[in-house]
């Protein structure tokens, strides 16, 4: 008698305890005994989740494991393991599942932004396991969803082909009549390389929403088109065309939705597009260029550079953010670089008119002094102003240079108004680290505007600044 307990420490409960009975066999003197063995009927757990295991046989011997019956099971789940793992090329193992939720399966990704889920129905044939695999595969799933996305009926096929000596398959999900992805490939094991068709039809963009969330925001709209992919799977080459259509997102730290559409090409490991247009809410457009790099596919790495005479680039409120806010239209360029662990974002350019930002600098008590703040006849000097706050990952280096068109607010007391309004002309620097350290610094030369000077209760006089 054997028992097995396992207890793997994570988020999810996995553990569990087989009992396993046994004896030697031998038919012949001096013929290596074989194993008999007798899984007992038993309970364990899976990503959170109680089976059950049936009462299943299993043979060893010398060269070959054969296992009888082995199951797996939970309502209206079961997982079931038949066959021999040998030397023998015409020896198979069988998986065969029925009603499996692949949400169990996403548990073990333990990525919060990779999420599958739907019942997944079939079989799965396993030979020459001693040497190359060969998988014969026939899975399908009425209703796969990809988080929390519903995309429609998945259909997997694959088998071996002898003449190209390779594993060639076929998948695809129908969302009603339509094919909105459909694969053709073959993965060649003695080169280890894959050369695939992918087409994609109406594929809904926000399908992928979670994984650049907190980024961008909001995704909507559908890609179409084809593409290949080709190489050794650690080093795959894409060729071939995707259009965008009806897109649009917000952006997450300036909250600013934008339409956009346009063409991406694919060549090596990058998509890279320069006939993107982007349009924001109030019908002002940039135009985009860049590049998706998919060189390590499990953390897309990209360059988006976007250039516009007039685009409206922030609308925060308070709400948003209680350390710089307000509604910016802008003239100039933007670079934004990163990957789905950080972000970086620098522009340079100029203010339009309809900007109006706020600054709070908000003090309670008399004797409250702001050295970051310096105010001489003409001009006042931003020195280091200093805040933190949670950005997930977003770096910001912002060069702006402020023209008479753009009101600021420098806010003391929004309570009692004590704010001074102005407009004028200076060049402002805004940086911030992934951490969330905001510094901003430089020199703005008021042309006009007025100041209501509050002390506490005892003075209450607007002031004009000529």
């Amino acid at each position: 008698k054997t028992r097995l307990k396992w207890n793997y420490a994570s988020s999810v409960k996995t553990k569990g305890e087989l009992e396993i009975l046994g004896k030697m066999q031998t038919k012949r003197q001096g013929e290596l005994p074989k194993f008999l063995l007798e899984v007992q009927p038993t309970q364990m757990y899976f990503s959170d989740s109680l089976w059950n295991v049936a009462r299943s046989n299993i043979v060893v011997d010398t060269s070959s494991i054969a296992i009888s019956n082995f199951s797996l099971y939970k309502d209206a789940k079961k997982i079931e393991i038949d066959g021999t793992v040998s030397e023998d090329k015409d020896d198979y193992l069988v998986i065969s599942v029925e009603n499996y939720d692949l949400q169990e399966v996403s548990t073990l990704i333990n990525n919060s932004k990779v999420r599958l889920s739907g019942p997944l129905h079939g079989t799965i044939r396993i030979k020459n396991m001693y040497a190359l695999p060969l998988i014969f595969a026939d899975v399908q799933s009425e209703a796969i969803s990809f988080n929390d996305n519903v995309l429609g009926s998945l259909r997997i096929r694959s088998f071996w082909e002898n003449k190209s000596k390779a594993m060639v398959a076929h998948a695809s999900i129908k969302n009603g009549e339509t094919d909105i992805l459909s694969l053709d490939g073959a993965y060649t094991p003695e080169t280890d390389s894959l050369s695939s068709d992918v087409t994609l039809t109406n594929l809904k963009l926000s399908t992928f929403g979670e994984i650049f969330y907190g980024t961008v925001n909001d995704i909507s709209g559908s890609v179409s088109g084809a593409c290949t992919v080709n190489g050794k799977i650690s080093d795959l080459s894409y060729s071939g065309e995707l259009t965008a259509k009806d897109g649009a997102i917000k952006v997450a730290y300036t909250n600013v939705p934008y339409t956009f559409s346009g063409k991406l090409k694919a060549r090596n490991s990058r998509f890279s597009f320069s006939d993107f247009t982007l349009t924001d809410y109030m019908s002002n457009t940039a135009t985009i260029h860049g590049f998706v790099d998919l060189k390590v596919i499990a953390n897309p790495h990209y360059v988006i550079g976007i250039q516009s005479p007039k685009l409206i680039v922030m609308n925060t409120t308070a709400k948003d953010n209680d350390y710089f806010y307000g509604t910016i239209y802008y003239a100039g360029s933007a670079r934004i670089t990163g990957d789905l662990i950080e972000t970086n974002i620098s522009c340079n350019g100029k203010t339009l008119n309809n900007t109006a930002v706020s600054i709070p600098v908000t003090y309670s008590e008399l004797s409250g002094q702001y050295d970051f703040l310096l105010f001489s006849a003409d001009t006042t000097t931003v020195h280091n102003y200093q805040k933190t706050t949670s950005t997930s990952g977003l770096s910001l280096d912002l060069t702006i240079d402020v023209t008479p068109d753009a009101l600021a607010q420098i806010i003391f007391d929004p309570k009692v108004g004590d704010i001074i309004k102005a407009c004028g002309i200076g060049n402002l620097q805004v940086k911030m680290d992934p951490s969330g350290d905001l510094k901003m610094y430089g020199k703005y030369e008021i042309y006009e505007g007025d100041y209501l000077f509050t002390l506490k209760n005892l003075i209450n006089k607007k002031l004009v600044i000529q």
